[in-house]
């Protein structure tokens, strides 16, 4: 009667550790795949061009830019070419992750701070994928023709070259 109690608590048991594992499998691939974000602020814009290029989606990326800008790349081929000239793009094939962390609108300008982690998903600790490095960004932008674009960034591994008028 001992035994066959403990069998039934071991399967039980060996059940819902299956089910924590497959359900904390599933959240992680969940956040993990995160697409783009719907909306037309600058948090949604800000946001969009930093997984653009963490999803090397370039021209949607040099799409986000203000033509404004004192270096503005004339296509989107001399926009990656800076990118890959000046910038540390991801170079391993890992899973990137954007978080906003704060954002500051006062009229037609808006500042947003952003956070990219990256994971690798062969590397298990625990339940989540392990943290490997995280870049932070300043975006600064402007709202143009009712679109938010991009005249300033500051930080992580994008490059910041075209606010500027001079290298």
């Amino acid at each position: 009667m001992k035994s066959r109690r403990r069998a039934i608590l071991f399967v039980v048991g060996v059940l819902v550790a299956v089910v924590c594992v497959a359900g904390a499998a599933l959240l992680a691939h969940t956040i993990l795949q995160k697409g783009y974000q719907r909306g037309s602020d600058p948090e949604a814009a800000a946001y969009n061009y930093l997984m653009a290029l963490v999803r090397q989606d370039y021209a949607r990326a040099y799409g986000y830019l203000s033509p404004a800008l004192p270096r503005y790349p004339a296509t989107v081929e001399a926009f990656l070419g800076d990118l890959e000239e000046h910038s540390l793009l991801p170079i391993y094939d890992l899973r990137p992750c954007v978080y906003v962390e704060s954002v500051e609108t006062a009229g037609d300008h808006a500042t947003v701070e952003l956070r990219v982690q990256y994971y690798d998903p062969c590397l298990r600790g625990g339940f989540a994928f392990r943290n490997l490095s995280f870049n932070q960004a300043r975006l600064e932008l402007e709202r143009v023709e009712d679109e938010w674009r991009i005249v300033n960034s500051e930080g992580g591994f994008f490059y910041t070259g075209w606010a500027h008028s001079g290298e």
